[in-house]
């Protein structure tokens, strides 16, 4: 009696085949995946200025999720990456109030329906009180955030920004949010 045994051939994927098909439809197919999730859920952003600082750093790198915001609406404490109309650059800042709040600074110190803060990741001058250090008191409107950096001495946000006539603007709308940064 003989016993024939025949080598076992690997199996071929219903569609990624085998050899150098295989390999050349599985690149294909992550580089697609990368361009995806790139364009829609998450991207890779650096830190251009001090406004966030100590929290962010010039130069700093982090991930950017997108899809948060389309599931859930922006939370105090998150940090955002946004667009404001009418300017070609995003911008980085925390949100400190949402629609519905009263929002207020007096001399540095931020209120939010009446209750201070407590901000341990800011960065300020005690001994110099600029005429952006007091704001309000104003309700944010429904849709909308108030957002201030953590650097608040070297920020420009809703404290200093004003509409194409010159008046104050400080609120921005949520669909100029582009999405919220991933902290490690």
């Amino acid at each position: 009696r003989t016993i024939i045994i025949e080598e076992e051939k690997p199996a071929k994927h219903p569609f990624f085949g085998t050899g150098p098909l295989r390999l050349i439809l599985i690149i294909i197919t992550a580089i697609c995946a990368g361009i995806i999730l790139r364009q829609c859920g998450f991207s890779r952003i650096y830190i251009a200025s001090a406004s966030m600082f100590p929290t962010l750093r010039v130069d700093d790198r982090f991930m950017l999720n997108k899809w948060i915001y389309k599931f859930r609406n922006p939370r105090m404490g998150d940090i955002i990456s946004f667009n404001r109309a009418g300017e070609s650059e995003f911008d980085i800042k925390r949100v400190i109030a949402v629609g519905g709040n009263d929002v207020e600074m007096r001399s540095k110190d931020v209120y939010v329906n009446g209750e201070r803060l407590d901000e341990p990741y800011i960065w300020r001058n005690e001994h110099i009180v600029y005429r952006d250090d007091n704001f309000g008191p104003s309700k944010v409107p429904d849709k909308c955030v108030f957002v201030l950096g953590d650097n608040r001495d070297k920020s420009r946000d809703s404290r200093s920004w004003k509409d194409k006539n010159g008046n104050p603007d400080p609120f921005l709308n949520v669909a100029r949010i582009e999405g919220k940064l991933v902290l490690s």
